[in-house]
Order: C-alpha cells, then structure tokens, then sequence
C-alpha cells in the first residue's frame, strides 16, 4: 500500500468518526437534527469517497470515477446542511444543475 493510500484511509477513518459525532450532536440537539444529519451524510459520503480513492490504485478507473461522483454528492449535502443551518433556501436547483452539469 502506498503513502498516498494510507493517508486517504486515514482522512476516511477521520470522516467517519466525525459522521458519528454529528449523529450525536442531532440526537443531543433535536432542534439541529435535520442540519447535523446533512453533515453526518457529509462525512460518511466524503469517508467513502476517501476510501473508494484509495482503492483507485488497485482497482480499475471506475472506481476513481465513482470517488469523484461520491465526493460530489457529499459537498452538496455540506452544503445544503448549511443552508438549513443559517435559515437560507436550499438551493436544489443548483444542486440538480451540478448533477447534470
């Protein structure tokens, strides 16, 4: 296993522990739970998105895409918890217009 590798398994592994703290932030703070739910999605897509280019090195190119598609969709639900957060429109159409962009 490369260098490379084992850095992104760790910034997975990073991810993930803070997709739990999140769960348990939105179990905590009821009024924030759609919010935290957004980040914990957030940290679990974006750890296996970590993970999937990790494997990249070993596995054929698709896998490569498939981290680049999974990342996608967890920096729009970052950023659609953060919208929820601060009380703004969700902006779904600009999420639409980046998966079909």
């Amino acid at each position: 296993m490369s260098d490379a590798a084992t850095v992104l398994m760790l910034v997975a592994l990073q991810q993930f522990v803070l997709a739990l703290s999140w769960l348990v932030c939105g179990r905590l703070l009821p009024t924030l739970w759609v919010t935290a739910a957004h980040w914990a999605a957030y940290g679990l897509l974006s750890a296996v998105g970590m993970l999937l280019y990790a494997a990249a090195a070993t596995l054929p190119e698709p896998t490569r895409m498939a981290g680049n598609v999974v990342l996608v969709a967890a920096m729009l639900l970052m950023l659609r918890g953060l919208l929820l957060f601060v009380g703004r429109p969700t902006g779904d159409r600009l999420a639409l217009a980046a998966w079909l962009g």
